[in-house]
């Protein structure tokens, strides 16, 4: 049975696959020397019901940047697997946010990652964006209300 996590505020919904968990998982920054891991979210949408699936990510790639602290997702890859994915079923799978780590037990995303999702939002207005902070010890998510990135609640397995 898949065991799936669910982040939600004010009737919305988002449930992250087990996949992308085990993926999240594996990049946590648990010793000095790890640098910053980052990804794309893919993901599909029930807009009306205000419910969102996180079906997959992608992960660092040779022409991404990080360091302890920050990273630069310039990899091509990241943009080819949403658009790959979003022709293998036909435009129900879509991009859906970013995902990345922090070197802390609970994060708090940065002026740097709160302007990278400004930049984010502005670039796809028509939809909305979750972003995701992997921290040593919880996962944060967020999300755009009223031009401002809220943090949502974690509601455990389905």
């Amino acid at each position: 049975m898949n065991n799936h996590v669910r982040f939600f505020l004010n009737n919305y919904l988002v449930i992250v696959q087990d996949e992308v968990i085990g993926i999240w998982e594996k990049y946590k920054q648990t010793k000095n020397y790890h640098n910053e891991s980052f990804g794309a979210l893919i993901g599909s949408r029930d807009e009306a019901n205000k419910t969102f699936w996180i079906e997959s990510c992608t992960t660092p790639r040779p022409q991404d940047r990080a360091t302890r602290t920050g990273f630069v997702m310039r990899d091509s890859f990241h943009q080819h697997e949403v658009e790959t994915s979003f022709h293998a079923t036909n435009g129900l799978w879509g991009y859906i946010g970013t995902w990345h780590t922090h070197p802390e037990p609970d994060p708090i995303p940065s002026s740097i990652d709160i302007n990278d999702w400004l930049e984010c939002s502005v670039r796809n207005p028509d939809r909305f964006l979750f972003f995701f902070i992997v921290g040593t010890a919880q996962t944060r998510a967020f999300m755009k209300v009223d031009n401002k990135f809220i943090r949502m609640n974690m509601g455990g397995e389905l």
